[in-house]
C-alpha cells in the first residue's frame, strides 16, 4: 500500500531472485511484470480499505514493508501471527511497536536526538539497532549494532582528486542522488554512486 515505485522495482528483482510470493495491494490497479511470483490485489476505493485488508490476511512468515504509521500500528496489534516485527518507521513509533506480542527490532539510521534517547530509555524491551558504533554510543544504553556493508576504512578520505564526485546514501524517494549528479554534470565530473 502506497509503496514507491524503487522499492516495488527491488521487491520485483528479489522475488524472483528468490522465488518467492510479493503481493501489492491498493485500491487502484497496479501495473506488475509478469511472473509466477508477483501478484496485485485491487481492493475497494475507500479509507483504509487497502491497510485493513493487509492486517487480515497477512499470516506468520509474511513480511510486511510500509511507511504507513497507522497501518504498522495495526500489524503491531496482530503481531500474534508473526514471528518478529522489523521497523524502520522511526523511534517516535517505538511506543506502538512495544505492544507486539512478538519481538520487535528497531533500526535507526540517523544519530538520535533527545527525545529519541528518551524513547530508547522506557522501551527496553524494543530492540534497537544502530548502524555504527558511534551512533550506538549516542543512545547512553544498550543498543546493538548492525554495521552497513560498506567498509569505511577501505575508503579513507584523501585531498588527492581523481576526477570523480561520489555520492553515499541510499536511493529512495526522500534521499536521492538527483543532486550529485546535477553537481557532477555541472562540473563535467564523472560520478560513482
Amino acid at each position: 500500500d502506497a509503496c514507491p515505485r524503487v522499492i516495488k522495482e527491488i521487491l520485483f528483482r528479489a522475488a524472483e531472485r528468490a522465488s518467492i510470493a510479493v503481493t501489492l495491494v491498493a485500491n487502484q490497479s497496479i501495473q506488475v511484470p509478469p511472473s509466477p511470483f508477483i501478484h496485485s490485489i485491487q481492493v475497494a476505493s475507500g479509507f483504509d480499505v487497502a491497510d485493513k485488508y493487509i492486517v487480515q490476511n497477512a499470516r506468520a512468515g509474511d513480511l510486511v514493508i510500509t511507511a504507513d504509521s497507522p497501518l504498522a500500528a495495526e500489524v503491531v496489534a496482530a503481531s500474534t501471527d508473526f514471528d518478529i516485527v522489523h521497523s524502520h518507521l522511526g523511534l517516535a513509533q517505538v511506543p506502538t511497536l512495544a505492544l507486539a506480542s512478538c519481538p520487535v527490532v528497531q533500526t535507526v539510521h540517523t544519530p538520535p536526538d533527545v527525545d529519541d534517547c528518551w524513547v530508547a530509555a522506557r522501551c527496553p524491551h524494543v530492540t534497537i539497532v544502530a548502524l555504527t558504533r558511534a551512533q550506538a554510543a549516542l543512545f547512553g544504553g544498550p543498543v546493538r549494532v548492525v554495521p552497513s556493508g560498506l567498509d569505511l576504512d577501505g575508503y579513507p578520505p584523501t585531498a588527492t582528486a581523481n576526477g570523480h564526485v561520489a555520492f553515499l546514501g541510499r536511493m529512495g524517494p526522500g534521499k536521492n542522488p538527483l543532486g550529485a549528479i546535477e553537481i557532477a554534470m555541472a562540473s563535467g565530473r564523472d560520478i560513482v554512486l
